[in-house]
């Protein structure tokens, strides 16, 4: 677990900006029920029982340790989420960036570079060098402005492209 010391400046950094993440653990059934509503836009293009199926699969894993995931709330309402761990099977040791999304209405604002720097200051808090992800070809131009860079592969398991950082 992170020290606490870290942990409370992470809040506090978090909501001097007007935006709070809010970490969504299993058997919080409001935080989860948020997750899923955006999961379900964030997932239009996959059939129903697929969606709800994967949805619902990520919050049930929201019980390790070292795994987010976390809504961004501005104002008073949800508009997006980041879901990452630290990579313990594809390339251990690094994290990895699994869900990451802003509803459309809210694009284009800084609240995705924002929810990004925010997530990428979790890892590098629990000692993390390398971040990875896979990218759908529409948010490429936002991966490589917070620093990514295509590595020439693809996911076997989204055949998306799979884009690198390094952290400090």
């Amino acid at each position: 677990m992170g020290n606490v010391k870290t942990s409370f400046r992470f809040l506090f950094d978090v909501m001097a900006d007007d935006f709070e993440l809010v970490r969504v653990m299993k058997g919080d059934e409001e935080l989860a029920s948020a997750f899923l509503e955006m999961g379900e836009d964030y997932m239009s293009s996959e059939p129903p029982e697929l969606r709800g199926r994967f949805l619902r699969s990520v919050v049930d894993l929201q019980v390790e340790e070292e795994r987010w995931l976390n809504l961004l709330r501005v104002d008073s309402g949800f508009i997006g989420f980041v879901h990452m761990k630290v990579d313990t099977t594809d390339r251990p040791g690094w994290g990895w960036m699994m869900e990451f999304y802003i509803k459309s209405e809210h694009r284009r604002r800084g609240h995705g570079r924002k929810l990004y720097e925010r997530s990428e200051g979790i890892l590098v808090d629990r000692g993390i060098r390398d971040i990875w992800l896979t990218s759908n070809p529409e948010a490429i131009p936002f991966w490589r402005a917070v620093g990514y860079v295509e590595t020439g592969e693809k996911a076997e398991f989204n055949d998306y492209l799979v884009m690198v950082k390094s952290v400090e």
